[in-house]
Parts: C-alpha cells; structure tokens; sequence
C-alpha cells in the first residue's frame, strides 16, 4: 500500500505543478476536463452472497462487511462544463476478508454532466470480476452500477465521492446450488487527470 501512496503524492504535485504553470484566466476549453486519469480508490463494501437451490424459488442470503477495500484506477475522462460529459475507467480492487485477500477487476463507463467547473454528476454500469484464479472457476462476471458526485479542485486533480454495486454470477454445481454474489456501498476515489 505504501506504492498506493507514492501515487497519490505523484497525483499531488503533477497537479500543483500544473495549476502554478497558468499565468492567464482559462477559456471555456482550458475549462474542461479532458484527458487520461488515474485514481487512488477506496470502496467501503458489504458482500451479500445468496445461494438457491436449482428449481427452487428458496434463497439463502448472507451479508458480510469487508474489512477493508482498496485500488487504482486508470481511464479517460471528457468533462466540459454543462454538456454532457462520460468517463471511462479499468479498476484493480484489492478486498481483505477474514485475513484473506481477493483480487477483483472492474471496467466501468458513466454519462456525466458539470454544473460549474468545481462539481457535477456521474452514473453508469460496470461489468465486475473476482482474480482468484478458485472463484473464477465458479463465478462470472456480470452487470453493476454507479453513481457519483465529482468535485474538481482543480483541472488536473479532484475526488468522485457516491455509491457502486457490483456483482457476480455464480455456475450451477453439480448438486444443483448457484451462487451470486453482490458488492456494494459507498466509494471514495481521489483522481488525477491528465
């Protein structure tokens, strides 16, 4: 995590950096936010996994906080000031349970819209993945969502703050038990664009 770090700081100065580099007031394009983004992600997840029998309308739900959760982001981001924008991004998460950690990837898109060019909104879907190469073999990836506020502190560095789901499909066993999984909850990302 120390590495996760050392991103961040990067993000950090790059930015400042490029806000000190301006001697003049930005026109509507200097404005936008336009280019290629890395982002420091921290998701605060609950795990529901629900199993059901084949041919039976019984389900079993369980439900499980993450210990902790966290990853980096790389995408693009279009944001102009109120037009409609998008975002796109593949994210490595990192989920630490009972000790244990589970890889996870993710690629997400979203429609956005800037109100000013401090802040706006986003929401789209995700297709979501487990790495373990053991749950592989018995979960798909399948279809999630998101929705989130974007706040820009400056061009190149800001924070999306919101909620994501995120799921799984599990494969029918031989004995005739199907499991999905389900992840969600509040998520917190620090962004740096480029």
């Amino acid at each position: 995590m120390r590495g996760l770090f050392c991103v961040l700081i990067l993000i950090a100065s790059v930015a400042a950096n490029a806000q000190e580099s301006r001697t003049s007031l930005p026109s509507d394009s200097e404005s936008a936010i336009d280019g290629f983004r890395i982002s420091y992600v921290r998701p605060y997840l609950t795990i529901h996994a629900r199993e059901e029998t084949k041919g039976t309308l019984n389900a079993e739900i369980t439900k499980d906080e993450v210990e902790k959760a966290e990853g980096i982001s790389l995408g693009y981001a279009k944001l102009p000031v109120q037009e409609i924008g998008w975002t796109s991004a593949g994210t490595f998460i990192q989920l630490r349970e009972q000790g244990a950690y589970y890889p996870m990837a993710r690629i997400d898109g979203s429609l956005a819209y800037m109100f000013t060019d401090n802040f706006g909104l986003k929401a789209g879907g995700n297709v979501s993945t487990f790495l373990d190469n053991d749950i592989v073999k018995l979960v798909l990836p399948s279809f999630g969502y998101q929705a989130h506020g974007v706040i820009q502190f400056t061009n190149n560095f800001g924070a999306d703050i919101g909620y994501t789901r995120m799921s799984q499909v599990g494969v029918f066993s031989r004995d005739g038990i199907k499991t999905d999984f389900i992840e969600d909850g509040f998520e917190f990302a620090l962004t740096g664009t480029f």
